[in-house]
């Protein structure tokens, strides 16, 4: 149902979504964003600091928050409504990473890795690829400049446990917009996997053309750019999106040597039809065949974990987590009563 190369993008994901990790590294701003400095958000020392087996310290009420102190910069920045002071938040963790966590008495042993998302250029002045690889050199996870070596290099899987968060998949970065994919290629220069995702829309570099020539054309800047994966959008409820992964594009990404990770499969329908459990429009044929991809985004990991169980993917390793309750999950992280 799915290749041997799905795991490192395919569980990387489902388990952020899984234990409430996921961060996307997300520059919000309004008019006047010349005058933004950019930082790094601390969301990378919470992702970090729970892969490795910690948490949140929290208030005496149970609130998950870590103390900050709030200075002017200075600066100002004009918005919709007038002109505001730009301020700086100085988090416990970022002063003393130490300080802000505690051990998680309920960590599991699971080494997940972090997938980062950087949205257009020009929402943090451009800075932001380049500091996010100077914090993931500091935190020693920037395997550009550090690669793992050894036995755990490209080991997934460790004694029934995730290992991804040890080996040189540990960080996954993804974008829409083809000005951050040609800036992380610079920054990272290919050694990160990186994943260009495909939106039809009337954007600047959102892909209008979904003929075969103006298909080739944004795998061919996937290619340029150092990408290693393409994520089309795929149809079908409830999100509606557009169908940019039909068999024969799925075909030329493929071909050219890319992996596939399509989003978003939220219902069982979904994923079947992609993986191949049933025809796609039409039969198949010698260059068409299933599956038509090799990860999965999903908003329903509990449901997407159950379909690999139950069509018993074609994994190298035939590791599944236990499935949980994702209500009950949530209780257990402090996330819902």
């Amino acid at each position: 149902m799915v290749t041997d190369d799905c795991p490192v993008f395919l569980w990387l994901n489902f388990l952020f979504r899984l234990i409430g990790k996921q961060h996307e590294y997300d520059s919000q701003n309004t008019a006047g964003n010349e005058q933004q400095e950019a930082h790094v958000p601390s969301g990378i020392l919470h992702n970090l600091s729970h892969d490795e087996g910690k948490k949140l310290k929290r208030e005496a009420d149970g609130r998950e928050r870590i103390a900050y102190t709030m200075t002017k910069t200075n600066k100002t920045i004009e918005t919709y409504s007038g002109i505001s002071d730009i301020v700086k938040y100085i988090f416990e963790d970022e002063e003393d990473r130490e300080d802000g966590y505690v051990q998680d008495e309920q960590y599991s042993g699971n080494r997940p890795g972090i997938y980062i998302e950087f949205k257009e250029t020009w929402a943090s002045s451009g800075e932001l690829p380049n500091l996010v690889s100077k914090e993931l050199e500091d935190l020693g996870w920037n395997v550009d400049k550090k690669p793992v070596t050894g036995s755990e290099a490209n080991l997934f899987y460790k004694d029934g446990k995730i290992n991804v968060g040890k080996t040189n998949g540990k960080v996954i970065l993804q974008t829409f917009s083809l000005q951050s994919l040609r800036a992380v290629s610079e920054i990272f220069h290919g050694n990160v996997p990186m994943c260009f995702l495909l939106w039809e829309g009337s954007g600047a570099t959102d892909i209008s053309r979904t003929d075969p020539l103006g298909y080739a054309s944004f795998i061919n800047l996937a290619i340029k750019y150092k990408a290693h994966i393409i994520g089309p959008s795929i149809a079908g409820a409830p999100n509606n999106y557009t169908e940019l992964n039909k068999p024969w594009q799925a075909y030329l990404i493929k071909k050219a040597g890319l992996l596939n990770h399509p989003y978003s499969f939220d219902t069982r329908d979904q994923m079947g039809k992609y993986s191949g459990k049933y025809n796609f429009e039409y039969p198949n044929d010698d260059l068409f065949e299933p599956p038509y991809l090799d990860g999965m985004f999903t908003n329903r990991t509990e449901m997407t974990l159950q379909f690999i169980k139950d069509e018993n993917a074609r994994f190298k390793n035939r590791f599944v987590p236990d499935i949980k309750n994702p209500r009950e999950l949530l209780t257990q992280l402090g996330y819902a009563e």
